[in-house]
């Protein structure tokens, strides 16, 4: 632990006692606090507007108390029990009680900009992290871990800026990585004396960078090549994000150029090593930030005496703002006539499952499926995707608009009114949409971990969803329903293997393929050779696991809901023994269910419905 931050625990830590700071000298400590620490980066830089500079310290305080916590405190156990204390300290400030000078004057800048707590909680999820995951398997693995370690950081600053548009969020997001992955590259062998490697698993092996030669710390040529790729990843990253400039109010932009070049920098540094960071850690001067910074001051200055002005601008809080689609005044009834349209065109059968439920909760189910439909058409329109990315960020943002009260969308009045009146958690929405987007660009599953988390995101909360609509809120189903969302996921990969690999995707884990010595080529080109039909089996075996591990849900529904999911569920497996019964034959045609058998389960089911509705009314 570095003697600062050591001084700075024994008299703010959790086993301090000290008296409450007044704002100024919160600010005050974060200020002093903040222009002590290195990086690569000048903090807070003359730059920057004078009125934004005490919010900015703040910020980078509340960011570097929490990793310091996470890196210089000892043992992992140690480590976690701080950051907890950290998380209930800034969860306390919420509810009115800062105490640690950070969280006083955190307290007051988010109110005065109307930042949200999730950015700074996701922070913490990422410190948490640290202390028990010590490597990642593949490089989408750690884009996950930047999403909560570093984009929180940029999307901060926005709101500080007054910038809330999506696109700016996006670019933000591609700097915010590129700058962490810098810091990766420069503190490899710090890290790896802490017992963590961020070079993904999947890149060492494919320059072939051993584990031995990883725990001798050994700079050979191909550790070198395999640095040099990470850093020109990295740099991309950078560069994808440049656009961010035309986002940000004039007297802002600096600063954040600023910061960018000294994530080059970093990244020229490692380079002039010649990429060998085991001999010593590559540092940006004091001299070069102070060259970029009176660049940056030159550049500026010279621009306001061209246009006679210094741009300036007025945060205005989201909550004040509204989307730039159009406002559509649509009522809660013709919102549900949309969605029961929608569902009655594009459910097919399941459309007339929903018959089964009571009024009410149809209706529920036609809005969350109207929901599903939209935001897997937009992953499915073609075009670049990029431009499918945005449009699902626009898509999370105008849902998160209409839970404050701004609709943009017919779906949303009756997708609000669902959520509430059913108890869904908004969170699930946020989950489906995410993992869509993580469709987009994740081509490849190194293992079944990655394989499993998929199948919740775009399955699993949405049966959660469906089991409130159906009337169950009891926390102990939710192992069940994410395993039948397992189930129901994998049989539809099964179903469309060949039909995926025509947009080169394979859902098939990779440590499966390797295991059964086989690959996703050569299951898509020998569908009848013998490691492809032992590969099938893994699946069906894992689909059939889950479809017992989730029989319980059945002990939790009321009648009604009980009546939908033992339909749907038998749909499913009937699914997946027709898959079976064609020895996995799926490249000739799609496999379903015939018509007649189809009528036959919902015939089946009417007596139970309709007997449950006369056993009521007779009483």
């Amino acid at each position: 632990m570095s003697p600062m931050f050591e001084a700075d625990l024994k008299r703010f830590g959790p086993e301090a006692q000290y008296r409450r700071p007044s704002l100024y000298q919160a600010r005050r400590y974060c200020r002093s606090f903040a222009l002590c620490q290195y990086e690569n980066f000048v903090v807070g830089s003359l730059l920057l507007p004078r009125r934004l500079q005490p919010h900015f310290y703040v910020i980078y305080a509340y960011c570097r108390w929490a990793d310091n916590l996470a890196d210089e405190t000892g043992h992992p156990n140690d480590a976690r029990q701080r950051l907890r204390w950290w998380r209930t300290s800034f969860l306390s400030m919420l509810h009115g009680e800062a105490h640690h000078p950070v969280m006083v004057a955190l307290r007051a800048t988010m109110d005065q900009f109307a930042i949200p707590p999730e950015p700074f909680l996701d922070l913490l999820v990422a410190f948490e992290q640290d202390q028990t995951v010590r490597e990642y398997e593949t490089f989408t693995g750690l884009l996950e871990y930047c999403r909560c370690s570093a984009n929180p950081v940029g999307r901060i600053l926005l709101y500080l800026f007054g910038v809330h548009s999506v696109d700016a969020q996006l670019l933000s997001d591609q700097i915010c990585t590129g700058l962490q992955l810098a810091n990766f590259w420069q503190d490899v062998a710090r890290d790896a004396a802490l017992g963590r490697c961020y070079l993904p698993r999947e890149d060492r092996l494919r320059f072939h960078y051993t584990d031995a030669e990883w725990t001798q710390k050994q700079a050979t040529p191909a550790f070198r090549s395999l640095l040099q790729f990470e850093v020109e990843r990295a740099r991309s990253y950078l560069q994808a994000g440049q656009a961010l400039q035309k986002h940000l109010p004039a007297e802002v932009a600096p600063e954040i150029t600023l910061i960018v070049q000294g994530g080059h920098s970093i990244l020229d540094a490692i380079a002039k090593q010649n990429y060998d960071i085991w001999s010593a850690r590559p540092k940006v001067s004091r001299w070069r930030q102070a060259q970029l910074l009176a660049r940056q001051w030159f550049m500026q200055h010279w621009n306001n005496l061209q246009q006679g002005a210094r741009v300036a601008f007025k945060a205005q809080p989201p909550c004040q703002r509204r989307t730039s689609a159009p406002y559509h005044k649509t009522t809660l009834k013709q919102s549900f006539r949309y969605c029961e349209a929608l569902a009655r065109v594009r459910a097919g059968n399941f459309y007339y499952t929903f018959w089964m439920l009571p009024t009410e909760q149809r209706r529920g189910m036609c809005a969350l499926y109207a929901f599903m439909r939209i935001t897997d058409d937009l992953a499915d329109e073609p075009g670049p995707p990029l431009t499918k990315q945005l449009a699902l960020a626009r898509w999370q943002q105008g849902l998160d608009e209409a839970f404050l009260g701004t609709f943009s969308h017919r779906l949303h009045p009756a997708l609000i009114y669902t959520v509430q009146r059913f108890r869904i958690n908004p969170q699930w929405l946020h989950e489906v949409i995410q993992g869509v987007t993580n469709d987009l660009t994740h081509r490849r599953f190194m293992n079944q971990e990655e394989l499993f988390h998929y199948c919740d995101q775009v399955a699993g909360v949405v049966g959660l969803a469906c089991l409130a609509i159906w009337g169950c809120h009891d926390q102990s189903v939710t192992p069940f329903a994410l395993a039948a969302g397992r189930a129901f996921q994998i049989t539809n990969i099964l179903r469309d293997v060949y039909s995926d690999a025509r947009d080169n995707r394979c859902y098939i884990p990779q440590d499966v393929l390797s295991e059964l010595q086989t690959s996703d080529k050569e299951v898509w080109q020998e569908p009848s050779a013998v490691q492809t039909r032992k590969v099938m089996e893994h699946l069906a075996r894992l689909a059939h696991g889950f479809y017992r591990q989730a029989k319980p849900v059945d002990d939790f529904l009321p009648q009604e809901g009980k009546v939908v999911w033992q339909l749907m569920s038998q749909t499913y497996f009937e699914l997946l023994q027709r898959i079976e019964q064609q020895q996995f034959q799926t490249n000739r045609t799609r496999i379903r269910l015939p018509l007649w058998r189809k009528m036959q389960l919902f015939a089946s089911a009417i007596p139970k419905r309709w007997g449950l509705w006369f056993q009521r009314h007779s009483t």
